[in-house]
Parts: structure tokens; C-alpha cells; sequence
């Protein structure tokens, strides 16, 4: 089965459920922000992972949303980065970090391997 990258977003009204909805995910997926996560896998594993949110969340009171994030897309990052500076983890989704300091921009290696056989 194919793999794929979703952005995944909420907004969850209980304390409670909150944190038990970011431990979770924490251990699922990339944190991008405070309640933005990308997290990869098959139609096989994406049932699966709904089947478990659903069970941490109260659907009628919680808004939980899942964007799948298109082949060969970069995310773009402005400001602060979540990922570990230096660090080049291959599992990161493909992403493009922006350095207003240094009037520069730093592409993850993949995309810059796919952009040379394009």
C-alpha cells in the first residue's frame, strides 16, 4: 500500500482530552505546532489511527481534522522551527525552512535529491 502524509489539526474543548490527545499523537506523528501534527501512513493505518482519535475525543464538543498532504509537497516554515536544528531525520515529512536572519533558505535533502531527477 502506498504511503501518505496528512497535516492533522484540532481543537479539543476539555483539558483532559486535550492532553490525551497530544500524548497520543506525540507518539504517532511529527509535532508542527502547538495542535498541527503531520503523520504518515497507508489507507490501512490512517483507519486505524481514526478508530483511536475517535476514542479520545467527544465529536459533537471537539473538532479533529485530518488534510492529506498531496505527493511531492514541501511545508514551509517560517519563524521557529519544530524539528531539531542540524538534524536531517529522512522520516520528517518534505519541508523548506526559512531564515529571515540569514536572508536564506535551508531545503530537507530529500527534496533536494527529488528536485535534481525532476
Amino acid at each position: 500500500m502506498t504511503s501518505h502524509w496528512y497535516l492533522l489539526a484540532y481543537d479539543i474543548r476539555s483539558p483532559r482530552r486535550l492532553q490525551r490527545l497530544q500524548r497520543f499523537l506525540r507518539t504517532q506523528a511529527y509535532v508542527l505546532q502547538e495542535s498541527v501534527f503531520a503523520w504518515q501512513g497507508d489507507d490501512e493505518a490512517l483507519a486505524i489511527l481514526q478508530v483511536q482519535l475517535l476514542k479520545l475525543i467527544r465529536p459533537g464538543e471537539d473538532d479533529l481534522r485530518g488534510y492529506r498532504i498531496p505527493a511531492n509537497t514541501l511545508i514551509h516554515f517560517w519563524g521557529a522551527s519544530p524539528f531539531l536544528e542540524g538534524v536531517f531525520d529522512n522520516g520528517y515529512p518534505a519541508h523548506q525552512l526559512h531564515d529571515f536572519k540569514q536572508s536564506s533558505s535551508v531545503t530537507h535533502p530529500d527534496i533536494m535529491a527529488a528536485d535534481t531527477h525532476a
